[in-house]
């Protein structure tokens, strides 16, 4: 993702349309991504730009939901784990904002560990999962 697209989308006016060029640039990392290290760049990239404080919270979550759903079809399992920790960073300081998404994120990730029989991460990662809320 290159720093002149976010500029561009930056400077949309219209949320709609804003919304419309984030998925869409979403579904052209995962067509056009040519090696795996730069796939998770891209991603980070994206993730980065739409948690940012001046992206609408309205833009943010369906992105996010989008992200979250599209992580199965990584088939490389470092891949997958290096964007959904680095995501999970990113949205740990806007966690209230966003507590399903990085529930997702963190269920995500916890399948990852316990795929690779790391029970103790897993469950440290679960263990950060808000279970009382009162947007829920």
């Amino acid at each position: 993702m290159s720093v002149a697209t976010n500029t561009e989308i930056d400077g949309l006016h219209s949320q709609t349309t804003k919304l419309v060029a984030y998925t869409a640039l979403l579904e052209q990392i995962y067509t056009s991504s040519p090696t795996p290290q730069v796939f998770v760049d891209n991603l980070n990239s994206l993730v980065s730009a739409i948690l940012a404080e001046s992206v609408s919270l309205v833009i943010t979550r369906p992105v996010l939901v989008d992200f979250v759903a599209r992580i199965n079809s990584i088939p490389d399992r470092d891949a997958k784990k290096q964007v959904l920790t680095f995501a999970l960073e990113r949205v740990h300081p806007r966690a209230v904002s966003f507590e399903e998404q990085a529930g997702a994120i963190r269920e995500k990730l916890a399948d990852i560990y316990e795929e690779e029989g790391d029970h103790i991460s897993a469950f440290r990662v679960l263990q950060g999962i808000t279970l009382e809320s009162g947007q829920r």
